[in-house]
């Protein structure tokens, strides 16, 4: 599921927005973007369905996409460190967990993606 956010003063989606509606850390990114009058898509996470070429992608460019503090994680570590070589077996995990990837995830018009709270 995803939702578009306008603004007055942009016409393009500059951005693509990933993930859960309740986090805190989304709802701050989110409000930061909104008055800053960027407009952005929202893509929920625990609804989306991710392609393994997108997360393939996200791990190429972010080695710290996994958080690896949360409860998700402490739940599969051991399938995740086994798969610690694995991409293909690290990629099925994340799409069966996307509470995995660390929030927000945010795709860039320029092509970079970045993970956590805007700077």
């Amino acid at each position: 599921m995803s939702h578009i956010h306008k603004s007055t003063k942009t016409t393009e989606i500059t951005m693509k927005l990933y993930g859960i509606k309740n986090c805190d850390t989304v709802r701050k990114v989110c409000k930061q973007l909104d008055a800053e009058g960027q407009q952005y898509e929202f893509i929920d996470l625990k609804t989306a369905d991710l392609p393994a070429e997108k997360i393939s992608m996200w791990l190429e460019q972010c080695p710290a996409l996994v958080n690896k503090r949360s409860t998700t994680y402490r739940t599969i570590k051991a399938d995740w460190l086994a798969a610690e070589n694995d991409s293909a077996q690290q990629i099925a995990l994340i799409q069966a967990n996307p509470t995995l990837i660390k929030r927000p995830l945010i795709e860039h018009d320029d092509g970079r993606v970045t993970v956590g709270a805007l700077s």
